[in-house]
């Protein structure tokens, strides 16, 4: 896993810990945050 930050719609940065991407892959797309702020866990 992998910490890594996003922008979120209104354009505040948040540090989401997504699954390793390979090496190739330079860029990806968070398409839902399944938390809320504050959620733990």
């Amino acid at each position: 896993m992998w910490s890594r930050s996003f922008a979120s719609e209104n354009g505040d940065l948040v540090d989401a810990i997504v699954p390793f991407m390979g090496e190739s892959i330079t860029d990806g797309t968070l398409a839902t945050f399944m938390k809320k702020p504050g959620d733990r866990g």
